[in-house]
């Protein structure tokens, strides 16, 4: 397949993908961008990659879809050439960094707010920060898993050993180690971590 053909191919894709992500109709699609209903057969050809739109059908595609010529083109990935930037310079999802974008046009800079602590938090480590960085152990968290079913024995004494016991019984000076108590010692350390930020925070407000 041609460069041409290929670029044909992509571009009729992406008509169709985002008619369909907005429910409409191809003859609903066509009223859009104010073409005629009978117009089926011309939008068939973008669709399957046979026929280029022209340029008139593709700014009118691009503002009713919510995203830029280039992407409809098929020049890049993201809907909006801007995000695109970010999106690779940040390895943000698109949808993220619409987000994002949306919110600020919104006035609204809670997220990008607490975004921007939690950045801050794993960048800084000094005295004031003796826990891990936060995003740090919600990666942990997020990611753990029970060990497939592989349950640890610990002893007073701190040592560690496997427990396969299936009667239950276990030694009077050791606990069973399993998944659920993992991952609580993990939201105590998160809830420390949080703690921790929130001090360093406040002391630098009251500077």
């Amino acid at each position: 397949m041609s460069e041409y053909e290929n670029r044909k191919r992509i571009i009729g894709e992406r008509i169709k993908g985002e008619r369909e992500i907005k429910g409409w109709s191809k003859k609903e699609f066509l009223k859009q961008i104010f073409m005629a209903e009978s117009s089926t057969k011309t939008l068939n050809a973008w669709e399957k990659g046979e026929r280029l739109p022209d340029l008139d059908s593709l700014a009118q595609m691009a503002k009713v879809f919510q995203c830029d010529i280039g992407y409809l083109l098929g020049d890049y990935d993201t809907r909006r050439h801007k995000n695109a930037d970010i999106c690779e310079t940040t390895g943000l999802s698109e949808s993220s960094v619409e987000f994002l974008r949306c919110k600020k046009e919104w006035e609204s800079t809670t997220e990008a707010k607490v975004i921007d602590l939690l950045l801050t938090d794993a960048r800084k480590r000094d005295e004031e920060h003796d826990y891990r960085p936060i995003t740090s152990l919600l990666e942990f968290f997020f990611k753990y898993r029970d060990g497939a079913g592989q349950r640890k024995q610990v002893f007073s004494n701190g040592m560690v050993v496997d427990y396969n016991r299936v009667d239950g019984f276990i030694s009077s000076n050791s606990i069973a180690l399993d998944g659920r108590i993992v991952e609580n010692a993990v939201l105590m350390e998160i809830e420390g971590a949080l703690k921790s930020l929130k001090r360093s925070i406040q002391a630098g407000e009251g500077k």
